[in-house]
């Protein structure tokens, strides 16, 4: 039996009263228990961040990205890195080889793509030290931590070692920055549940790092020390708050001048650096550019086999690449 359309929209509108109090029921039970968090807090030091753009050229970003297909039995991966390379006239690209990953038999979707992250980000550490020894930049900038996050293992663990030992060897200062963290690193805040970043946000300034100076962070899976801090580089309410992370042979001079690069050339409305976005911009691989380039390849091979042969190419979810 089809309900009136009335009755139809009247439970409708119903339902989104329930969810609507419901979502603002959480809301201030979030707010007010965040808010009695902050009272019992202490704030370690913190600087204040001025502009400069004194930095040596070349600067150099580097970022990966990937993306995935959902064909009928299975998923394919790509992954892919780029470095940007500024030398203060013009930008210069250099391209790592993209790599295919298929997911390999009785593993599961999530497993899956959290292994091609670990890939994605292995290869950018690997791009990142063949640039760096071809070129010896001042400064480069990673799209990612410095510090191992604790999924991330083997072949990633290798690079980042390999990358920081090339680095130290040739002087070169290198900032890790993090855009969104989900660190607990800070020990004046351990009693807090909340993570440094929504507290951080809550008193820093725009321009603030906290804790200053950097902290040293002890890595036993990579075996040696790393620093890192906060910074604010946007306005409330936005939390505007990234986390840097830097080697431990980078002095904290070379630390502030680093944060005062990054400080000149954010985003004012995004509070990403501008070479950082930059190099996110360009190895995007986005559904579009997926959906694209399988339409292209298909189009071209169909007429190469037999039509009852396409079901291993078919997309997992039917019509939705057609």
């Amino acid at each position: 039996m089809t309900l009136p359309e009335e009755e139809e929209i009247k439970t409708y509108s119903l339902l989104v009263d329930k969810l609507r109090a419901k979502l603002k029921d959480y809301m201030r039970g979030v707010t007010e228990d965040f808010k009695g968090s902050l009272r019992s807090l202490k704030l370690p030091q913190s600087k204040n961040i001025n502009p400069s753009d004194e930095t040596e050229y070349p600067i150099i970003s580097v970022d990966g990205g990937s993306g995935f297909i959902p064909l009928a039995d299975k998923l394919v991966a790509f992954i892919a890195a780029i470095a940007i390379i500024d030398n203060g006239k013009a930008y210069e690209r250099i391209i790592a080889d993209p790599e295919v990953i298929i997911q390999p038999e009785k593993m599961l979707d999530g497993e899956f793509m959290d292994s091609v992250d670990t890939e994605r980000e292995a290869l950018l550490l690997k791009h990142a030290r063949e640039v760096i020894e071809k070129r010896q930049p001042r400064l480069l900038l990673i799209d990612g931590p410095l510090i191992p996050r604790p999924e991330y293992a083997g072949e990633y663990l290798y690079q980042l070692k390999a990358f920081l030992e090339i680095a130290e060897k040739l002087k070169t200062n290198v900032v890790g920055f993090v855009k969104r963290p989900q660190s607990k690193y800070i020990e004046e805040f351990e009693k807090s549940r909340f993570q440094d970043r929504p507290i951080l946000s809550a008193f820093l300034d725009v321009n603030q790092a906290c804790p200053w100076p950097p902290r040293l962070r002890r890595s036993e899976r990579i075996g040696r020390n790393i620093k890192y801090t906060y910074i604010r580089l946007l306005e409330p309410p936005s939390s505007g708050v990234f986390r840097c992370d830097f080697p431990d042979y980078m002095s904290d001079e070379e630390i502030l001048e680093t944060l005062k690069y990054l400080v000149v050339t954010s985003d004012p409305r995004k509070g990403i650096p501008a070479m950082i976005a930059k190099a996110d911009e360009e190895v995007r691989i986005s559904k579009k550019l997926i959906v694209d380039l399988f339409k292209e390849c298909f189009e071209t091979i169909i007429t190469e086999i037999d039509p009852k042969l396409w079901g291993p190419l078919a997309p997992r979810w039917g019509e939705i690449l057609w």
